[in-house]
């Protein structure tokens, strides 16, 4: 029941969430997991966080549960709706799988993003383009889908393999380090 109501209420939010933060530099808030439809290496419990702001130039990851790495180095992508991945940086995480990455005077074009893929990189990495190891992902907020629910398609929107609509209810909620479901019941 605990998870209905968070999930209840962040589909709220996200439907409050003006168009506007969806990538000209209003800071949006994701929460990045091992999503078993999009991720491919690493512990699936990794979890974290990430803060991209277009128009000021920064994003910001904080990561753990990550594998450490000996001859790769993982790699922070930006996914655009249309074009080519942007590539935001590099990170290692210490001896626990944690890691906090922060870059400034970033130079990003005011896209419509979906994702935020965090993804294992050979060192040295020669390829201009993602490794096809991917961790951890976020999603952004979809501004096709504003309004939408249960899961219902809206006039005009694509539902094309690049361009998949998520379902009504999705198969794992994001660890948040909330209440659990035992202390909900008490």
């Amino acid at each position: 029941m605990h998870r209905i109501v968070m999930l209840a209420t962040l589909l709220l939010v996200i439907s409050l969430t003006p168009p506007a933060t969806w990538g000209n530099g209003v800071p949006v808030h994701l929460f990045l997991n091992y999503l078993p439809d999009l991720s491919n290496w690493g512990p699936e419990t990794a979890s974290g966080t990430a803060v991209v702001a277009v128009g000021e130039g920064y994003v910001t990851v904080k990561v753990q549960g990550m594998a450490r790495l000996t001859d790769a180095r993982y790699q922070i992508w930006l996914i655009p709706r249309e074009g080519e991945s942007i590539a935001v940086g590099k990170f290692d995480v210490d001896a626990t799988g944690r890691a906090e990455f922060k870059a400034t005077k970033l130079t990003l074009p005011a896209l419509v993003y979906k994702l935020l893929v965090v993804t294992v990189e050979p060192e040295p990495d020669t390829s201009p383009q993602p490794d096809g190891r991917r961790s951890l992902i976020g999603r952004f907020p979809d501004p096709a889908l504003k309004g939408v629910t249960n899961g219902a398609t809206p006039a005009g929107a694509s539902t094309t393999a690049d361009q998949p609509l998520p379902p009504a209810m999705p198969r794992n909620l994001p660890v948040t380090g909330g209440v659990t479901d035992d202390q909900c019941l008490r």
